[in-house]
């Protein structure tokens, strides 16, 4: 178990320094702004950036989670259990082979995942499966 918690451990300073990295640059950006001359570039660049920087932040908390799990003795276990339809309640040895801070069983992570697009479509103006200028 302690030697999980060093990969993890690991991982999270890795995500840590991609994030400061990113933000640094993100920075670096905004005080260039006066002097592009294209202000979309900047918008562009600066989203881009920040949906980056969500990602990593919530992959650091994925593994603050697992960390947090482990030290407590709670391996395995969905961070849903049951409460999703579909629920596997453990979290698969093959699922955290290939992601090992994952925190949720595979059904679990889907339907979230899902939520999440169908707030973004509708935050985008569209809802899905249709084009925007339907809408």
């Amino acid at each position: 178990m302690q030697k999980k918690i060093e990969q993890l451990t690991v991982k999270r300073n890795e995500l840590q320094k991609r994030i400061d990295r990113k933000q640094a640059k993100r920075k670096e950006a905004l005080s260039k702004a006066d002097r592009m001359t294209e202000m979309e570039d900047l918008l562009q660049l600066f989203d881009t950036e920040s949906q980056i920087i969500s990602q990593l932040e919530k992959q650091r908390g994925q593994i603050d989670a697992q960390i947090n799990l482990l030290r407590e003795g709670v391996q395995r276990l969905c961070i849903d259990r049951g409460k999703r339809e579909g629920c596997e309640i453990k979290i698969s040895s093959k699922r955290l082979k290939f992601t090992p801070f994952a925190i949720r069983c595979i059904p679990c992570q889907r339907a979230l995942e899902e939520e999440e697009q169908v707030e973004k479509d509708i935050g985008n103006g569209r809802r899905r499966g249709h084009p925007r200028h339907l809408v």
